[in-house]
C-alpha cells in the first residue's frame, strides 16, 4: 500500500486510482466505487461485522455475492506461503514499528 499512497499522494482511494506492487507496477485499477472512498490505512474487517452487515452466507450458495471479511481472506493469503496467525502477529508488530 505505501506505493500506493506515496505515488497518488491521497490515502482515499476511489474511481480512478490504482494499486501499485513494491516494484511500482498497477496491480488493478478501481473502475467503481458505490461508497465514495477507501481507508487503505484503517484496518480489517472482522466476521462478526460482515455477519451484522450482510448475514451468514456460503460460497456454495452465494458464489460472488459471498461476503468474506478482510481477516479471513488475509489468514487464506497468507496460508497460501505457508503463514499462519503466528506469522500475522509478527507482520502487525514490525510493520508497527
Amino acid at each position: 500500500m505505501a506505493d500506493t499512497l506515496k505515488a497518488q499522494h491521497t490515502a482515499h482511494l476511489t474511481r480512478g486510482h490504482v494499486c501499485y506492487s513494491d516494484m511500482g507496477r498497477v496491480l488493478c485499477s478501481i473502475t467503481a466505487d458505490t461508497v465514495g472512498w477507501h481507508d487503505p490505512i484503517g484496518g480489517l474487517s472482522d466476521a462478526a461485522l460482515i455477519k451484522a452487515k450482510y448475514g451468514i452466507a456460503r460460497y456454495q450458495e452465494q458464489r460472488n455475492n459471498m461476503y468474506r471479511n478482510g481477516r479471513d481472506s488475509l489468514l487464506i493469503e497468507l496460508g497460501k506461503y505457508g503463514l499462519g496467525k503466528k506469522d500475522w502477529w509478527r507482520i502487525s508488530i514490525s510493520s508497527a514499528k
